[in-house]
């Protein structure tokens, strides 16, 4: 059995400098230099975990708010395709610019395979 010590909190106030304020004193030992973590922080990764997992046992599920998401995405950050060749003389131009690219690695022999939302280099 998990056994807690349960501590009221300051709400999510912040400090005048922008820190948490929280019930604990003495120097955060944690990173991101907290004190503590929020119950509703672990529970939202609790619900991504799952997302993720439902996603790869039933696949995506379309929503009108995915699909209007994507529409003012495309709005917003027009694109082009691009050959190969036109990608290369973008990247020696040596100056700030953005793409979609396909991105793929392995690590511990899973390939990890994205489409990262814009890659920008300079």
């Amino acid at each position: 059995m998990l056994n807690m010590n349960v501590h009221l909190l300051h709400s999510g106030r912040t400090s005048g400098d922008g820190k948490r304020l929280s019930a604990f004193p003495g120097k955060p030992e944690f990173r991101r230099e907290t004190a503590f973590v929020a119950v509703s922080a672990i529970s939202e990764q609790f619900f991504c975990e799952h997302k993720v997992e439902n996603e790869f046992a039933f696949g995506e599920i379309p929503t009108e708010t995915k699909d209007a998401g994507t529409e003012l995405h495309d709005e917003l950050i027009p694109q082009e395709a691009v050959t190969k060749d036109q990608f290369v003389k973008l990247v020696e131009r040596k100056k700030p610019s953005f793409a979609v690219l396909g991105v793929w690695g392995n690590v511990g022999g899973l390939r990890i395979v994205g489409m990262p939302d814009h890659i920008v280099w300079s």
